[in-house]
């Protein structure tokens, strides 16, 4: 920095000049890079070589400006805040709707699967009492079967018997007629031979 100059546009130009070629320095020592810094650093220079420059800002009006910044920051992080809230319980109620949804698909599902299982065991129960039926109606069929074989049998054993006593009626029969006319035949062999006696006792007599 030119010490030696006196005038307030020399002391601007030359703070600024300073800045740009990163030469200026702060009260501590340490190098300016920020510009505004490098402003407010001429400005002082040039309020001490008597230029006309009006004051800094009050210390006041700083703290409103900055409490303002303040609230203005408070009240974006707060909308902010309330905007996420917002978000986060939209997205919970899409997750609670899509979780009942989920249960109800699982007890619906759980429902269908029930019937489904009852419906079979049901069919089965039907298929197992008509094989049971059938089983039952060939047994009938069987056992009336064999009612007719065991009634068909007695009748043969019947008309059999029938018939052997027909025969033997029959042999019966002729025996007793065969014996009659042995009978007969002995009776008129006795009446011839009755009859030749008398004649052999007339002739005698005579």
């Amino acid at each position: 920095m030119d010490k030696n100059s006196n005038k307030p546009e020399d002391k601007v130009q030359d703070v600024m000049h300073e800045f740009k070629q990163g030469t200026l320095e702060s009260g501590g020592g340490s190098v300016v890079t920020d510009r505004d810094q490098a402003v407010a650093i001429a400005l002082s220079e040039a309020r001490d070589a008597g230029a006309n420059v009006p004051p800094p800002p009050a210390k006041k009006a700083a703290r409103k400006a900055a409490k303002k910044a303040v609230k203005k920051a408070v009240v974006k992080s707060a909308a902010r805040k309330a905007v996420k809230k917002a978000v986060v319980k939209k997205a919970a109620k899409k997750a609670v709707k899509k979780a009942v949804v989920k249960k109800a698909a699982k007890k619906a599902a759980r429902k269908a699967v029930k019937k489904a299982v009852v419906r079979k065991a049901a069919r089965k129960a039907v298929k197992k009492a008509a094989v049971r039926k059938a089983v039952k109606k060939a047994g009938v069929r069987r056992a009336v079967k064999k009612a007719g074989a065991r009634k068909a049998v007695k009748r043969a054993g019947a008309r059999r018997a029938v018939k052997k006593a027909a025969v033997k009626r029959v042999v019966r029969k002729a025996a007793v007629k065969r014996v009659a006319r042995k009978a007969v035949k002995k009776a008129a062999g006795r009446r011839v031979a009755k009859k030749a006696v008398r004649r052999a006792s007339l002739r005698r007599r005579r």
